[in-house]
């Protein structure tokens, strides 16, 4: 692993293979743990300029990506995650005391979106 002067991790690589339970109550990461092969690197970018300075900006490994976009008071706008190229949209809006007021969750299996308002 590789932090940056600010202590947040930028790198990190795995050799995880995953695991599989046999039987009930097996901890399914006890098997198959590391490959041994240097494993997939995992890479944490942070933003440098604008309201979002010091946030997370994207997460990246080889199948998966995860970007953020941040309006002008730091707070998360849009998450973009991408799954093996196909990407999946979530918006948040704020009421005025920047509570989340808006959460719009990608729909599984198409391109329509779902919008979850709370009570403010």
């Amino acid at each position: 692993m590789a932090y940056d002067v600010g202590g947040r991790m930028i790198r990190r690589v795995d050799g995880y293979l995953g695991g599989t339970a046999t039987a009930l109550g097996q901890n399914s990461a006890a098997h198959q743990q590391c490959s041994g092969s240097g494993g997939e690197v995992s890479s944490w970018v942070y933003h440098r300029s604008g309201a979002a300075t010091g946030q997370l900006d994207f997460v990246a490994s080889p199948d998966y990506r995860q970007a953020y976009t941040y309006d002008s008071l730091g707070r998360v706008k849009n998450t973009v995650t991408t799954i093996k190229g196909q990407a999946f949209h979530m918006a948040t809006s704020y009421d005025r005391y920047s509570r989340p007021q808006t959460v719009t969750y990608p729909q599984a299996g198409g391109p329509s979106r779902c919008p979850v308002q709370t009570n403010s």
